[in-house]
């Protein structure tokens, strides 16, 4: 009779505590998210304005960033002389065009 008991006393804890959480729910929900937004405003504080580096790490990424950019004057001279050729040609005007739905008889 002890062990039935003991039974139904974990039953009706396990329903108390699921009836707390189904009624409690918004609340809990809330709790949690305002813990989020508040963890999520530290990490964003730390990164942004608590950021430091040493002058050895700013050093080291700027040298890091100096070796990945080579710039190809060549390419660069040829695109502006590919651009300024467009702008010429738009600036044209259509002298001889064919007249393919033949309007012009």
């Amino acid at each position: 009779m002890n062990e039935n008991q003991a039974k139904i006393e974990v039953n009706k804890a396990e329903k108390k505590i699921a009836a707390f959480f189904i009624h409690q729910n918004k609340y809990i929900l809330l709790f949690i998210f305002l813990v989020l937004v508040g963890y999520a405003g530290y990490l964003g504080y730390a990164y942004i304005y608590r950021a430091e580096w040493d002058q050895t790490k700013k050093q080291e990424y700027i040298n890091s960033k100096e070796k990945e950019v080579v710039f190809n004057k060549a390419a660069y001279n040829e695109a502006v002389a590919d651009i300024k050729q467009r702008k010429i040609d738009f600036a044209k005007t259509v002298e001889n065009a064919n007249d393919i739905f033949r309007l012009n008889k």
